[in-house]
């Protein structure tokens, strides 16, 4: 066994007679490393010491628990290095760790100098000690990328999506047992495709970084097509540096002419902003957030896809809060995609997943405490007829009672001894069809009579459910795999009923309501979007991210 004595100053200190001596004698070689007496030869045997003995020795950062359990399964025989130096599998691993900027991860945040400084000896007790570095670097870099270097049920409000659990030894255990370990570090990150698509957004911003960013647009005028502006020409090399505008074909550079509204054009649609081709206040905030800013959204929107389930499903549904818009998946690919409205900000949707059960045609409709509250008894007390000429039925322990014999002055969050339930007609919010999915917010898709509100660019609206602008086409997609006759024909004709239905599901279909400010769409380029609910101003733990993301547009 390895045995540390720790040699006392005090002795020499006492047969000396200076007190100034003493000191300066005392403090070098209290400064000394402890003397190792009784080293043992052989390299196990010295990791073996390492992970056993509770000495100074141990590296508080090392995770001693997992690697002491992986290395006494396998009779503490390493796996990166042998008596002779790094094996190669270990030189793999440090060339991942020295690109973990790929993956939106700080390479500096892994021990690499340490082992750089130690990886030439041959010294049993150095190569037991660069083994276990090794070992806990791949521990911290896969624990990174499966479940996230952060933890967002502690910072990142609205956030109820389980995270899973990191099984370090697992790794550990896939590492050893593969001759070709690049294979299992590349399956580390999420295999999702929008991640993947992240990760090439990374790349291509930090390049335009190298090149120094783009232009600052200073406030001005609204500059329309055929306008004549000096910051025209400072528009246009702002928007072709991020390729926004293609060709650069003018015959005057300070003229505002039909190639720069395309491009000004495409940029709003990028960036989820009225769509007109005019440069004004909000278009120019948007361009005069920096390329650092980008990147530094893209590494936490990369984050985000860290901390969600590996395998989604066959078929699954898509919520993106803060894009306002549902995408619908089959075998990881898009193949519908809807406008939707979401939560108001004092009524946010949350971030939650869970398995729609049911397909509700012509459903009745019950209000939450908090619209009854907050939304129907307002206005309830302007008109008393409010209620019944919406077809509202108020309930009291079962019997129906007249909404106008109801105090509903008295009625409070606290106070409300009444349910209340609108018939199915083209007046209930619910419009022809909702979707129910189990999560304890009680939250569900539906229909919506108001059409006009999918005309907004900011569509946060709702009091927390979401409202898809193609209730028929996605009722046609959960129930497509359900069987019992429910194809289109069957779908419309429930739709367009005047009975009330519901349609269990054979197959419960997943859903997620997430929340991404940066992904890539179809067109190939990154897409940005106003933090709605100011998540992207946490301040995140994680290895590289700054303390604090500025909110993109005001």
């Amino acid at each position: 066994m390895l045995k540390v004595i720790y040699s006392s100053p005090l002795p020499y200190c006492l047969s000396l007679r200076g007190p100034l001596l003493c000191f300066i004698l005392g403090l070098t070689l209290a400064a000394a490393p402890p003397v190792i007496v009784g080293a043992t030869e052989t390299l196990n045997e010295s990791l073996q010491a390492y992970l056993q003995e509770a000495s100074e020795w141990q590296d508080a950062r090392l995770q001693h628990e997992t690697l002491r359990s992986f290395y006494q399964s396998r009779d503490y025989e390493p796996i990166w290095v042998s008596n002779d130096g790094l094996l190669a599998r270990a030189e793999v691993l440090l060339h991942t760790l020295k690109e973990a900027e790929r993956e939106g991860l700080d390479s500096t945040h892994y021990p690499l100098e340490q082992i750089e400084h130690r990886r030439l000896s041959t010294d049993p007790l150095i190569l037991a000690r660069l083994e276990l570095q090794l070992s806990n670097a791949a521990l911290e870099y896969g624990r990174d990328l499966q479940v996230g270097c952060t933890w967002p049920e502690k910072n990142h409000r609205l956030w109820y999506i389980p995270v899973a659990k990191f099984n370090g030894v697992a790794l550990l255990q896939a590492l050893a047992g593969n001759e070709d370990v690049s294979k299992t570090l590349a399956a580390l990150p999420p295999s999702h495709r929008e991640y993947r698509r992240l990760r090439n957004a990374l790349n291509y911003y930090r390049q335009l970084a190298l090149l120094g960013g783009w232009p600052t647009i200073s406030p001005g005028p609204f500059l329309r097509l055929g306008d004549r502006q000096s910051d025209v020409d400072l528009i246009r090399q702002r928007l072709l540096i991020e390729g926004d505008l293609v060709l650069d074909i003018r015959e005057d550079k300070h003229t505002f002419d039909e190639l720069l509204k395309l491009a000004v054009e495409r940029f709003q649609v990028r960036h989820g902003l009225q769509v007109d081709g005019v440069v004004g206040p909000t278009t120019r905030a948007a361009m005069n957030v920096s390329v650092e800013e980008r990147i530094a959204q893209i590494k936490l929107n990369m984050e985000r896809w860290r901390w969600l389930p590996r395998n989604p499903g066959e078929r699954y549904i898509m919520v993106n809060i803060p894009g306002f818009q549902l995408t619908a998946y089959e075998q990881g690919k898009p193949v519908m995609v809807m406008d939707i409205i979401v939560g108001r900000v004092d009524r946010p949707t949350p971030i939650v997943n869970g398995h729609l059960h049911s397909v509700v045609f012509n459903p009745y409709w019950t209000p939450t405490p908090t619209i009854i509250v907050k939304d129907l008894i307002p206005k309830q007390l302007r008109d008393p007829d409010y209620m019944s000429k919406r077809n509202i039925h108020v309930f009291r322990e079962g019997a129906e009672i007249d909404p106008r014999t109801v105090n509903w002055r008295k009625v409070s969050l606290n106070y409300l001894p009444y349910e209340l339930r609108q018939d199915p007609d083209l007046r209930n919010p619910m419009g022809r069809v909702k979707f129910l999915f189990n999560n304890k917010f009680d939250v569900y898709l539906h229909d919506t009579p108001e059409k006009n509100l999918f005309s907004r660019e900011e569509r946060a609206l709702s009091s927390g459910c979401i409202r898809v602008s193609q209730a028929e086409e996605l009722a046609s997609f959960a129930l497509a795999e359900n069987g019992n006759g429910w194809d289109r024909n069957a779908v419309r004709k429930a739709f367009f009923g005047k009975e009330s239905q519901t349609v269990t599901l054979s197959t419960p279909l997943p859903v997620y309501l997430l929340y991404f400010t940066a992904w890539v769409g179809s067109d190939n380029r990154a897409h940005f979007r106003n933090d709605v609910y100011q998540l992207d101003d946490i301040p995140p733990s994680c290895p590289g991210l700054p303390e604090l993301l500025a909110n993109t547009v005001d």
